[in-house]
């Protein structure tokens, strides 16, 4: 997902989230959903449209 939309502190937010997913999530499919989530939540709670 291209994240150019999101604030600054939203980038750096979902920056940190991935760190902590990959550092505990060894499955990569699940990776991929929980990062793929994560990119969902921000967009409903920013109020942007996608």
């Amino acid at each position: 997902m291209i994240n150019k939309n999101f604030s600054k502190s939203t980038r750096i937010h979902i920056r940190n989230e991935k760190a902590r997913i990959r550092r505990t999530v060894s499955d990569p499919k699940e990776q991929e959903r929980l990062i793929n989530d994560l990119y969902l939540q921000s967009r409903r709670s920013s109020g942007s449209a996608i």
